[in-house]
């Protein structure tokens, strides 16, 4: 194993421009050796320097990393923003028949089925609307958080994400209000908006009363909300990710 006075000079060669190959072969480390110790150089210093803890340094190139993936990908393709809301378009409907045929199937079976039918297109869209803009927010507040100087701050940030799948909760509700009352126009006695209102405040009071009883209404809530969750499950899977590896390198020292 190589001692620090042979590791310190050959990171220092390799910052300084030299080739990793031909560092790694005169001071006999491997070349992934090399460049990981270098790293670990580079973090120690900025926790020195009170930038970041190791752990969140790690996460941050994680972070930092997803987000050059994401921006070389836009680059290449002139049309993302048409394919991002596609995407959620799918998504929301696939979650829509997924949460109708697991919490609610005896629906489909009843004379309201083309119903559940229509209302899925609506449903997708506004859905969609709402993740598209949520995934630019989350881009902007990531870009924020790489620039931040304390895990607090940092952290902070990103939680932001979790304030907007709350307020995805109340977007739901809206989307099923509004997109029942679209397709109701369609029928011979239509719902009116009053009246949609009066629906969906009944069946709040009554799953705030009984959660129990509601448990179906809150399952479907959360299948539909799925696609606000992905930033906030990336960021625990980064986050896992980063204090398992800070604990390897530790242990491997």
């Amino acid at each position: 194993m190589n001692t620090d006075k042979e590791r310190l000079p050959a990171v220092m060669e390799l910052l300084q421009g030299g080739d990793a190959e031909k560092i790694s072969e005169k001071y006999g480390m491997a070349r992934e050796e090399l460049l990981n110790w270098k790293d670990r150089f580079l973090e120690g210093g900025r926790t020195a320097m009170g930038d970041d803890h190791p752990v969140i340094a790690v996460w941050k190139k994680s972070l930092r990393s997803l987000l050059l993936k994401y921006e070389g990908f836009r680059a290449s393709h002139g049309n993302f923003l048409i394919m991002l809301f596609i995407f959620f378009l799918l998504l929301n409907i696939a979650c829509y028949w997924l949460g109708v045929t697991t919490a609610f199937s005896e629906l489909l079976r009843g004379d309201d089925r083309f119903y559940y039918f229509k209302v899925q297109l609506p449903v997708g869209f506004l859905g969609a609307l709402f993740d598209t803009l949520s995934f630019f927010v989350t881009v902007y507040i990531i870009r924020r958080a790489l620039k931040t100087k304390t895990a607090l701050s940092y952290i902070g940030h990103l939680s932001i994400d979790l304030l907007i799948a709350v307020v995805a909760t109340a977007w739901v509700l809206f989307v099923f209000w509004i997109s029942g009352w679209i397709i109701g126009l369609t029928e011979t006695e239509p719902q009116t908006l009053t009246q949609r209102t009066e629906t969906y405040e009944h069946l709040i009071v009554e799953v705030a009363k009984n959660p129990a009883a509601g448990l179906r209404n809150i399952y479907f809530g959360i299948v539909m909300g799925f696609s606000t969750l992905i930033p906030t499950a990336i960021h625990v899977y980064m986050s896992t990710r980063s204090v398992f590896t800070y604990i390897f390198r530790e242990s491997s020292r």
